[in-house]
């Protein structure tokens, strides 16, 4: 146990906690928007880390400088560097007392400039935490040697701020998930704080707050009795939906003695791509090497088709990646691509299970989306690329010895699409249905092909890929001879028990 400020405070996070509130009272009576905040993050032992350092500035500020003092047996290897919203300032540092664990730095920006006002990352400390660090926060504090706090304007007056600790989080396998990693602005975003607490206080009772792209998810603990004991614990929020952008999450947690950070992370929105079968627009499963349409916004700068094999993964600069469930990425083969619709083949060696689509346009926008991989998803095409109505398929009429001819069952007048009835024919005729499709080819045998034409079943002499074409797949159908005078009729493809699009043709 430590005393501090007259109050018992237990060794571990909850020390620094009441630590880091030593630090804020010294200035809360100031209520000044300006501060300077130490970052803290979650580090295992061995790892280097890099601690950003914020100035919250009001935009009369020139220059400011502060120490800072940590634990040199935990926190080694420290450089500094320029932050990357004060790109114009220079720094200097003093290491003269490093080895004990303190440093001093001076910012300033040129003379007559200040810094912009809003939250600025000013500086970043890159450090290793060492192996034998304890399981434990490691604080990276502000003091007054061998600088002293102050930030001043561009007459060298003083400014009063707020100085924040914050420090690196060793293995206390703290975590802040966000599901899916990557979310889209489609997507309700889960957040999830969780880990292992040094005593029965765990963080509870989230509230999630957003301002802008920072939000702020606040914990506080659940229990009047903090027994000393590793308590696992997660606590679960949502976000809802966010607009495509950058953000950054910070964890707070409030306990009897106040509030203090417990880390941060950033989480990128990006836009949707939805891909659907080309064939159907079914959404769900998609097969591997299928052929299926991507739809979202600003997804390519202009419109282009591809008139090369093999297809090119990049059309109008824009690009899709596919990462796979065993963490396999490859990119996407192209067909065509356009502002509002991306249609491209599920890469070959896409295994089954979830997989996620990213897609980059020439203009950098970035959209994405998850997918479901399964080895047969089928799908056929139609006459008019609806995925309803008259198939995309013609008729193989064989007659006697003499050689197969072909017929259409559909032509468009006016562009107006219509059925041209298949005619049976005399009894020496057969014919063939020959439809086209996609999510056929792995199919586990070709009895598991199943096909009906108006309630009656019909022979399937072959379903697997379409010879001389990217992703495209087809059936050979045996067309019953019963279906004579039938008219219009119903056809059902089933490939290993998962249906296709119903569509129709017309008997004679």
């Amino acid at each position: 146990m430590i005393m501090l400020s007259g109050r018992l405070l237990r060794v571990g996070v909850v020390v620094w906690v009441g630590l880091l509130l030593v630090g804020i009272a010294g200035g809360a009576a100031q209520a000044q928007d300006r501060e300077v905040r130490i970052g803290t993050v979650i580090a295992r032992r061995g790892q280097q880390v890099v601690v950003p350092i914020y100035l919250t500035a009001t935009g009369n500020e020139n220059a400011l400088g502060f120490s800072l003092t940590f634990n040199p047996s935990v926190l080694t290897n420290l450089r500094v560097a320029l932050g990357n919203s004060v790109p114009g300032a220079t720094f200097l540092v003093n290491q003269s007392a490093v080895s004990s664990g303190r440093i001093g730095i001076v910012l300033t920006q040129p003379i007559g400039q200040r810094f912009e006002a809003g939250r600025l990352q000013i500086l970043t400390l890159t450090m290793v935490v060492a192996a034998g660090a304890p399981l434990q926060l490691s604080a990276i504090t502000p003091g007054d040697q061998p600088v002293i706090r102050e930030v001043s304007d561009d007459k060298a007056m003083p400014l009063e701020a707020r100085y924040i600790a914050g420090g690196v989080i060793v293995d206390q396998t703290l975590a802040i998930v966000v599901q899916p990693d990557t979310p889209t602005i489609n997507d309700n975003i889960q957040i999830e704080f969780r880990g292992t607490w040094n005593n029965g206080c765990i963080p509870g009772n989230p509230v999630l707050t957003r301002n802008g792209t920072q939000l702020r998810l606040d914990t506080s603990f659940n229990s009047s009795v903090c027994v000393a004991a590793l308590t696992d614990f997660s606590v679960r929020v949502s976000a809802g939906r966010l607009p495509a952008g950058e953000y950054t999450l910070e964890v707070v947690y409030t306990s009897p003695q106040g509030s203090g950070y417990l880390g941060e992370r950033g989480i990128t929105v990006i836009g949707a791509l939805t891909t659907v079968n080309a064939a159907n627009y079914a959404s769900g499963p998609l097969a591997t090497e299928s052929i299926v349409a991507g739809f979202g916004v600003d997804l390519a700068t202009s419109t282009q088709l591809a008139t090369t094999l093999p297809l090119p993964t990049a059309l109008a600069g824009t690009t899709i990646k596919v990462r796979d469930a065993a963490g396999v990425e490859r990119l996407a083969p192209l067909f065509f691509a356009s502002p509002q619709q991306i249609n491209y083949q599920i890469p070959q060696g896409t295994v089954a299970g979830n997989a996620q689509v990213m897609l980059t346009s020439a203009l950098g926008k970035v959209a994405g989306g998850s997918i479901t991989i399964q080895s047969v998803t089928p799908g056929l095409f139609t006459a008019d690329g609806s995925g309803r109505g008259i198939p995309a398929a013609y008729v193989l009429r064989a007659r006697g010895s003499s050689p197969l001819t072909s017929e259409q069952i559909w032509q468009a007048t006016s562009g107006v699409l219509a059925p041209v009835p298949i005619d049976i024919g005399p009894e020496t005729d057969q014919l063939f249905l020959v439809l086209f499709g996609t999510g056929i080819r792995y199919r586990t045998s070709l009895s598991n092909a199943v096909v009906r034409i108006g309630g009656v079943a019909a022979e399937v002499l072959y379903a697997g890929e379409a010879p001389g074409f990217v992703g495209l797949d087809q059936c050979n159908v045996r067309i019953p001879r019963s279906l004579a005078g039938r008219g219009a009729v119903d056809l059902e493809l089933s490939i290993d028990g998962q249906p296709a699009n119903v569509v129709r043709i017309t008997i004679k």
